[in-house]
């Protein structure tokens, strides 16, 4: 029952048991959905926030998944650079090995920590690659089969600053590392001749050719062709050979600290083999 101030307009609600026990109901049903809702939302939040902790996670894993195929191709290429470097200088040669990361336990940041150690591997490979490609170390002509003269340097008269190598004629004359030829041209004492500096202090030459291949300036690499063998030395009147010399600083050294063994190479008794 309702009863405004001024006592009229009074107005009244009768509820019977029935009715009441039915809002009972209502109310209980309505107090239901709403708990129930809560709890839903609640529970639709926490399923959210965990899909997208898992969906950050899945993208982290991707990313470091291709890191690792980077690294691996990266691994893949060190492998064939030191199979051609050992093929084309030897398999005695040292190269940096590489680095073994120890991978933290349930960490993603650990699959990928390595990425600047392979960049710090492949800048030691290319300066390993830089530093043997200017050494000479292969054998400067093609096809030789006899060395008859040894290097000899005494500082008085008598010196020969090379060696002398026999090989079949019209054999191809090659740089025996990296450089540029510094001289390409007629010597008084060794005819056709080219000097290659290989600025790390060497310097070689092949003296005695039949015709040369290269000129002033040229940019060669290690067995390029520089030149044809088979010059004839007039002024001593010997055979056809080619001298080959090997400086360092600007003083003669002997060739032979340099070239590998070949078994396939004769020496004469003066050469000392």
């Amino acid at each position: 029952m309702i009863i405004p101030e001024e006592g009229s307009g009074v107005k009244k609600w009768r509820v019977t048991t029935r009715s009441f026990f039915k809002l009972k109901i209502l109310f209980f049903v309505a107090c239901f959905f709403v708990v129930f809702g809560f709890f839903s939302t609640a529970f639709l939040g926490i399923m959210y926030a965990k899909m997208q902790y898992y969906q950050h996670y899945n993208e982290r894993l991707l990313e470091a998944s291709s890191k690792l195929n980077a690294i691996s191709l990266r691994l893949e290429r060190y492998k064939e650079k030191e199979t051609k470097l050992r093929a084309i200088l030897g398999s005695d040669i040292e190269l940096p090995k590489p680095p073994v990361v120890e991978p933290k336990a349930g960490s993603v940041a650990s699959a990928v920590s390595s990425g600047a150690e392979k960049n710090e591997l492949e800048g030691a490979i290319e300066d390993k690659e830089f530093s043997l490609r200017r050494k000479p170390s292969i054998w400067p002509v093609t096809n030789a089969w006899q060395v008859t003269k040894a290097f000899k340097y005494t500082g008085k008269k008598g010196n020969h600053l090379g060696i002398d190598i026999v090989a079949r004629m019209k054999s191809s004359v090659v740089a025996t590392a990296d450089g540029r030829v510094i001289f390409a041209g007629m010597d008084d004492l060794l005819g056709q001749t080219v000097i290659i500096d290989h600025e790390n202090g060497l310097e070689t030459h092949y003296g005695h050719n039949e015709s040369l291949m290269v000129k002033y300036g040229d940019m060669v690499r290690k067995g390029q062709s520089i030149a044809v063998y088979g010059g004839i030395d007039s002024k001593t009147t010997t055979g056809a050979h080619l001298h080959y010399a090997v400086n360092f600083k600007g003083q003669p050294v002997d060739p032979f600290g340099y070239l590998p063994e070949n078994p396939a190479i004769k020496y004469v008794k003066n050469t000392g083999k």
